[in-house]
């Protein structure tokens, strides 16, 4: 189970052992008003205040399988900053067509 409020914290729990996994705090101004993970658990999309846009965190435990990684229960929170875009791994510019044909422009 994953939550977050207002506190700014993205708490991870673990229910059958009634305990905390892992608490991350998100910067100043950006409280996660929304999140959900994806059906296989390894990824988790959030949105956040006063933020355009969902941000989208990689579960590394499941994504790289054998990288001697382990989570250790810990209550104490964790800065995190929000995820960025790499832009030399996507290329967001757009050209503008001014030729396009109005009937093509939705």
């Amino acid at each position: 189970l994953v939550t977050c409020g207002s506190d700014r914290l993205i708490v991870i729990w673990d229910i059958p052992g009634s305990q905390v996994l892992q608490v991350m705090q998100v910067p100043d101004g950006s409280a996660c008003v929304s999140l959900s993970l994806s059906p296989g658990k390894t990824m988790l999309a959030t949105a956040h205040e006063d933020c355009k846009g969902i941000y989208l965190w990689t579960n590394i435990l499941v994504s790289r399988p054998g990288s001697n990684l382990t989570l250790s229960h810990s209550t104490k929170a964790v800065l995190v900053d929000l995820p960025l875009l790499n832009p030399q791994v996507v290329d967001i510019s757009m050209d503008v067509d001014e030729e396009a044909d109005p009937e093509d422009v939705l």
